[in-house]
């Protein structure tokens, strides 16, 4: 098997949790991440009494000619494909407005990422002589038809029907009042049908085969295959979509605040996606002294929370050059539209410019207040974890709340820091607001407008009232989509979900439809962008509220 990111790692876990797992040779072109991710694969068979016959190697997909002779080495009897260039859901980590353009180019768009690593592994089998089966998982509905034209088909794909089929599972047999294992699903489909429902710009209409049996008894021609099959992807959670990193603050490296080597501020790793890098970096984070004496808090925050912050001298030496030294411009990379959070974590007290014989701060840290308006006009929420709790630490407390955080008591067990962090994410807010696009003729109109102050977790009603124009004629299909955006209402939303309408105008009564109903909008919070800051240790978190409709 080659390649080791998302869906190649999940294959990995799951093969050796199997019984009776075949040996498997992994290969992927990060050779310390890949054998680390192959090490943890067969510890964790080893909690289930399994011991698989795993192992590493590097593989470079682009050097085809050492692919095909690790291949004629090894003599394999299946090779699987889950290397990409990219994978195809990078694009949402951009603004909402330049993700929704991408995506409305579609499926092709992406042929030549997902098309290539596939490519030249086709041609390393070949070259091999050997004549394995080949899985290709790279968009297998494009590339494999691709592969094909040029006398390189693979054996099989591997799709999402797979996702869809237990969904339509699942709700014919809610909606039926049948016990699921009674519903027995037959179905050909296109990729398309799983992300239509779920990504912006695709288009409805593409052909499938769906064939659905209660028990003994085809019930097919009974059920609006159209409706069952979109209404079953959007079964699914939007998922989760979170990028961590790494800053560490400490003091002015000069007496009395601070020594050689300290620093204010020092950016570990930038967020990330990828658990790995942002252990790596949290690894990288050391404590020093130990007297808890005030530290440079303050001038972190300040710094992180302001892009056009200058450098910062340290060392008091007019040069900004130095190790100790903050080089300008090292701000995390907020995604636009995101609820920002800092989860600050330490037990030291803050410093204020001038204290304790002249401290260096500069304007922004002349006082709590005036650290923690800078973070509000920022949009960023401070959670503090603190052992104690609240009340124990004024400034973290002061800091808390001026930002519309909290403060959390914690320890320092893995467990009570991952608990003290989700209390606190749990009593955030957010304003959770809707906004629509619909075919002429067709008008949604959601009350109130605004949820204002939301707590994560929490449940909010919108009444939901789809009037059509008298104008339209009877058997006309219209859509409209509802976007329910969160963080603070209007200036700065990110969107946390999307709900699609297609309506058959079947009667018209009054102009209205008589179909008046609530909305319920769950607010889980399921997007994480995470900086550790420490040294005098503080957490940064970055967080989009993503609304599920239901």
């Amino acid at each position: 098997m080659v390649g080791l990111g998302d869906l190649g790692g999940k294959i990995l876990e799951i093969l050796a949790r199997t019984p009776g797992a075949p040996e498997l040779i992994v290969g992927d072109i990060d050779e310390e991440g890949g054998a680390l991710k192959v090490n943890n694969a067969v510890i964790g068979a080893v909690h289930h009494d399994l011991h698989p016959h795993f192992r590493f190697t590097k593989v470079e997909l682009n050097d085809i000619e050492g692919t095909a002779q690790l291949i004629k080495e090894i003599s394999p009897s299946v090779v699987i494909n889950c290397a990409v260039m990219q994978t195809w859901n990078r694009i949402r980590n951009l603004p909402p407005e330049v993700y929704s353009k991408l995506s409305a180019a579609a499926l092709g768009a992406w042929l030549p990422v997902q098309l290539t690593l596939a490519y030249n592994l086709a041609q390393a089998i070949q070259q091999s002589g050997v004549k394995p089966y080949y899985i290709n998982t790279s968009l297998s509905d494009l590339t494999n038809v691709v592969l094909g034209k040029v006398g390189l088909p693979p054996t099989i794909g591997l799709g999402n029907v797979d996702l869809i089929v237990p969904a339509l599972q699942t709700l014919i047999a809610n909606e039926l009042k049948v016990p699921r294992n009674n519903i027995t699903i037959y179905l050909v489909a296109h990729h398309v049908h799983w992300v239509y429902p779920r990504e912006a710009g695709y288009r409805e209409g593409a052909p499938y085969y769906l064939k659905v049996m209660l028990g003994d008894k085809d019930i097919s021609a009974k059920l609006d295959k159209d409706r069952l099959m979109y209404d079953a992807v959007k079964l699914y959670p939007p998922g989760i979509d979170f990028t961590m990193g790494v800053y560490g603050f400490g003091d002015f490296a000069q007496q009395p605040w601070g020594g050689v080597g300290d620093h204010v501020v020092h950016r570990h790793q930038d967020l990330t996606a990828t658990k790995a890098t942002f252990v790596a970096g949290v690894n990288s984070l050391s404590a020093a002294g130990g007297l808890d004496f005030p530290e440079a808090q303050l001038e972190a925050l300040h710094y992180i929370a302001t892009p056009a912050h200058p450098a910062i001298d340290s060392n008091g030496d007019a040069d900004t050059a130095d190790p100790e030294d903050t080089p300008a411009g090292l701000q995390p990379t907020w995604r636009p539209g995101a609820q920002k959070v800092i989860l600050l974590v330490t037990d030291a007290l803050c410093h204020v410019t001038g204290d304790a014989g002249g401290w260096p701060g500069d304007a922004g840290t002349t006082s709590v207040a005036v650290t923690g308006g800078i973070l509000d006009a920022a949009d960023i929420s401070v959670i503090g974890l603190v052992p104690g709790g609240a009340g124990t630490n004024a400034c973290v407390d002061a800091i808390a709340a001026a930002t519309g955080g909290t403060v959390q008591a914690t320890t320092d067990t893995g467990e009570d820091i991952k608990a003290a962090i989700l209390a606190g994410l749990e009593q955030l807010t957010t304003d959770v607001w809707w906004t629509v696009t619909a075919d002429p003729g067709l008008t949604v109109e959601l009350s109130p407008d605004v949820h204002y102050d939301v707590p994560g977790g929490s449940t909010v009603n919108f009444t939901e009232t789809i009037t059509v124009d008298e104008a339209v004629p009877i058997g006309e299909i219209l859509t409209a989509t509802v976007t329910f955006w969160a963080n603070s209402y209007p200036a700065e939303g990110g969107i946390a979900g999307e709900q699609t309408i297609r309506i058959t105008v079947r009667q018209v009564v009054g102009g209205e439809i008589a179909d008046e109903r609530t909305l319920m909008v769950m607010a889980p919070w399921l997007a994480l962008s995470i900086i550790a800051l420490g040294g005098g240790s503080a957490i940064l978190v970055r967080r989009k509220a993503l609304i599920k409709s239901g």
